[in-house]
C-alpha cells in the first residue's frame, strides 16, 4: 500500500464468494489487488496468494515416509489433507502467511518445499494479473473517487473559514458533505467523497479564508521575491500573495524573470484564477498591449545582363 502522507485514506476491501472449490481467501487477495488498482488506489505492485497442501505418511513413531505436495488445494484435498498453507506477496517476496495443520506438525523441509512450489504459482498468478491491468488507474479519472486536499490560510483570516463556533465549518461540511480539519498553523484539510464534493468545499473555504481577490480584476502589486519560474507578487490593498508565472509576464518569451522584473518593483497584474491549491494566480500580459501582427517580407533578387 502507499504511505499515508501520498494516500491519506481508510480502505476496506469486501470480496463476496458465491462458490468454490479452492482457497477464497487467496482468491479475495487476488481480486482485492485488482479492484484497488482498478478504484485508482496507487498499489505499488500487484499482489496474489496461493494455498499448498500436502498430504504425508508416517511411521509408528511420527516420522514421515512419504509426502505429496499440491499447489492451489481443491476443497477435497483440504478436508483429506494434513496442510493449508496460504501464501501471498509480490514479485519482490512474501507479504503474508498463514498455516493451518492437522499433525502434530510438519517438518521444515516440507514447508520449505512448500514455499518454493507457491513462489512459482505466485509469479505465474502475477503475471495474469498484470496482463489484465499492468499498473493502477489514474486516481482522477473517476469522478466519485474521494479526495483529499489541503490549503494554508493567512492565520488572520482562519476566523472567518471556521466562523462564530465553527458554524461556517459545519455548514460547509453540511453543505458539500466533506469533511474539513482546520490547524493552528492555518492549514486546513478536506476529505471529500468525490471531485464535485472536494470542489465545491475547497470554493467556499477559500472564499472565507482568502481576501477578495476576483478573477480578471486588475490590481497594484509589489514583486517581493524572484524565483526561477516567475515572481511572487504582494497586492499593495489586500497584502495578498500570487504567483506570476515567467510565462504571464509578457507576449514575448521571457529567458529570465529578471530580464523584465526586480526586487520591489511596483505593477500592475490581473487575477487569472487560482491553482489546485487555492493559490493565487496572476498575470502582467494579459494587461499589455497585443504586440503587432508580423508581416511577411519578400526580397526580389536581380540579374547582372
Amino acid at each position: 500500500l502507499p504511505p499515508p502522507s501520498s494516500f491519506p485514506f481508510s480502505m476496506r476491501v469486501t470480496s463476496e464468494t458465491m462458490g468454490s472449490n479452492g482457497s477464497s481467501s487467496m482468491a479475495a487477495v487476488c481480486s482485492g489487488s485488482l479492484a484497488l488498482m482498478d478504484a485508482g488506489v496507487p498499489l505499488l505492485s500487484h499482489v496474489a496468494g496461493i494455498s499448498v497442501g500436502v498430504i504425508m505418511d508416517e511411521d509408528a513413531a511420527g516420522g514421515v515416509t512419504a509426502h505429496t505436495l499440491f499447489t492451489d488445494i481443491q476443497g477435497l484435498e483440504d478436508h483429506h489433507g494434513d496442510m493449508d498453507f496460504k501464501v501471498a506477496g509480490t514479485a519482490d517476496g512474501i507479504t503474508g502467511v498463514q498455516l493451518d495443520i492437522k499433525p502434530a506438525g510438519v517438518p521444515l523441509p516440507i514447508l520449505l518445499e512448500a514455499l518454493s512450489h507457491a513462489g512459482k504459482a505466485r509469479r505465474h498468478v502475477l503475471a495474469t494479473l498484470g496482463a489484465t491491468l499492468e499498473a493502477p488507474r489514474e486516481y482522477g479519472e473517476r469522478e466519485s473517487a474521494p479526495r483529499f486536499g489541503t490549503v494554508v490560510v493567512e492565520k488572520e483570516l482562519l476566523g472567518r473559514v471556521i466562523g462564530p463556533q465553527g458554524s461556517n465549518v459545519r455548514s460547509i461540511e453540511r453543505d458539500t458533505g466533506a469533511r474539513i480539519t482546520v490547524e493552528d498553523s492555518g492549514e486546513v484539510s478536506m476529505f471529500a467523497p468525490s471531485k464535485a464534493s472536494f470542489e465545491a468545499a475547497m470554493a467556499r473555504v477559500m472564499d472565507a479564508g482568502v481576501p477578495d481577490v476576483k478573477v480578471g480584476s486588475r490590481y497594484l502589486g509589489k514583486v517581493v521575491s524572484i524565483k526561477d519560474f516567475g515572481a511572487i507578487v504582494e497586492l499593495a490593498d489586500t497584502a495578498t500573495l500570487g504567483l506570476l508565472h515567467i510565462s504571464e509576464i509578457a507576449h514575448s518569451r521571457t529567458a529570465n524573470v529578471t530580464d523584465e522584473l526586480a526586487m520591489g518593483q511596483e505593477l500592475e497584474v490581473a487575477c487569472i484564477g487560482r491553482d489546485p491549491r487555492g493559490n493565487v494566480k496572476f498575470s502582467r500580459k494579459a494587461l499589455l498591449p497585443l504586440p503587432p501582427p508580423r508581416t511577411a517580407m519578400s526580397h526580389r533578387g536581380g540579374g547582372v545582363g
